[in-house]
């Protein structure tokens, strides 16, 4: 039988758990794991495990969780690894850490490069209008996710696509991946490609700025927004001051039976509140609220207000 490769595993999210979890089953041996730091989650502030180091703790695998990766470099080093692959660390890997496996860097990256660069490369898919997207594994350079990649493999989006329904695709197609690619790839089996630099596009990680909707964007790409943010992080429109989480949303379609007027009202004027759920003008067309959250409330479904005559959101009122 052949030696395992020794891999130091890079990965912080669900997404990257499931890949760690899966190479577990094939010809490596996971020497360390590197996390993010356990963090603060919900009002409660609950100190919370990344997804990976729950794997991690599962299979008895050393783990590591440093603030800054220089922290641990010679820690690395002595651990003699053959390669280190990452997926959704969440943080740059500086050029020391990757000269302890020179040219033996790979990143399983949830994007069709050289499309959506960066940190948030599944909302940004949905959030853009693709009708495809996928999973790239690339050779690790010091400028980010800039590297050869080695194998591609796509998957449709739906119209309907949310973000949390595309992740769970991208978690299988990863999986796939691990046992069908990772070895070969590892092994020098496919020739690297070269990324195309005239269509490179980045992903940014969602900032709190990109959660608050902007009335004035097309109905359409508040609706792709809105699939794209969810469950997480989220976005809203504000009313009154008080912060309204948009869950689901719909454009509006010749079906609806209500009177919406011609006159062009302002971006975020809510032109009818119904048994549809809530109406309002954007930028470009109308968009319809039927799932949303009050501030403080728990989700419903937004005919409610129609329906128990709620006084907060009513006809004639502006979002912002």
């Amino acid at each position: 039988m052949n030696q395992k490769i020794r891999v130091v595993f890079f990965g912080t999210s669900e997404i990257a758990a499931e890949i760690l979890e899966s190479m577990l089953d094939i010809n490596i041996e996971v020497v360390a794991v590197v996390s993010q730091p356990d963090k603060s989650v919900g009002r409660k502030q609950v100190i919370t495990m990344t997804p990976v180091k729950t794997v991690a703790l599962k299979h008895n695998l050393l783990i590591f969780q440093p603030n800054k990766v220089i922290e641990i470099q010679e820690k690395l080093k002595k651990l003699t690894p053959d390669t280190i692959v990452t997926c959704a660390y969440g943080q740059k890997l500086p050029q020391e850490i990757l000269s302890i496996c020179p040219n033996k860097c790979f990143n399983f990256h949830a994007s069709l490069l050289p499309k959506y660069r960066g940190g948030a490369p599944i909302q940004y898919s949905i959030w853009k209008g693709e009708n495809e997207t996928g999973i790239s594994i690339m050779q690790m350079i010091q400028e980010m996710d800039a590297g050869e990649y080695y194998i591609q493999r796509k998957i449709i989006i739906n119209d309907n696509e949310t973000y949390a329904t595309l992740l769970k695709k991208l978690i299988e197609l990863g999986k796939k991946m691990v046992k069908e690619d990772l070895l070969k790839v590892i092994n020098n089996e496919y020739t690297p490609i070269k990324q195309d630099y005239a269509n490179v596009t980045f992903a940014s990680i969602i900032s709190k700025d990109d959660e608050h909707i902007k009335v004035t964007d097309s109905a359409i790409e508040i609706e792709r927004q809105i699939r794209a943010f969810t469950p997480s992080p989220g976005c809203y429109l504000i009313l009154n001051d008080i912060r309204y989480k948009i869950i689901e949303a719909r454009l509006l379609t010749v079906n609806d039976h209500f009177p919406v007027t011609l006159i062009i009202h302002p971006p975020g004027h809510i032109v009818h509140v119904g048994n549809e759920g809530i109406t309002f003008q954007t930028g470009s067309k109308f968009l319809v609220i039927t799932k949303i959250q009050k501030e403080g409330k728990k989700p419903i479904d937004a005919s409610l207000y129609f329906k128990n005559k709620l006084p907060d959101i009513k006809t004639g009122m502006l979002f912002k």
